[in-house]
């Protein structure tokens, strides 16, 4: 049904926020374990970014490209660690402070496994205290559960 509504969309000649929606359609993806599908939707975010200029959500795409690829039945681990962190340095450019918590989380969760338990908590927590006393979205309660695994 999404599919066929974006591609209505698209015959029309429309385009705007397509970066985003096919963001979405790829989370879609992840948690039916579509994974092909989900790197197929990444593949056309990103050429309409590249294309039409919807860059504000680049770094979010390199992050769920990393989760597809750490999904896959031979998991691309040096790839997915490449792509989470080029979405850290994207969002950390863009002062995407939102978007630099998701990539720092998925990042922190791949190194702990890796080993680099110190790096990982200090990314993380230098995202963290970015955010003031109070505020919790469900994107900083998961960056703060994370944290506390690392810790342990």
């Amino acid at each position: 049904m999404l599919l066929h509504g974006l591609s209505a969309f698209w015959a029309t000649g429309a385009s705007i926020n397509s970066t985003h929606t096919l963001a979405l359609l790829a989370e879609i993806y992840i948690r039916h374990n579509r994974i092909d599908e989900g790197l197929g939707a990444i593949e056309d975010a990103q050429k309409f970014a590249s294309t039409r200029g919807e860059l504000f959500w680049q770094a979010e795409l390199f992050r769920l490209k990393g989760e597809l690829l750490l999904r896959q039945s031979d998991p691309a681990v040096q790839a997915a660690e490449e792509s989470f962190c080029k979405a850290l340095k994207i969002a950390q450019d863009q002062h995407a402070t939102m978007l630099e918590l998701r990539a720092a989380t998925s990042l922190a969760r791949l190194w702990k496994p890796l080993n680099k338990v110190d790096e990982a908590i200090r990314i993380l927590n230098a995202v963290c205290v970015k955010f003031k006393e109070g505020v919790d979205n469900r994107e900083l309660i998961e960056a703060k559960t994370v944290l506390q695994e690392l810790r342990v």
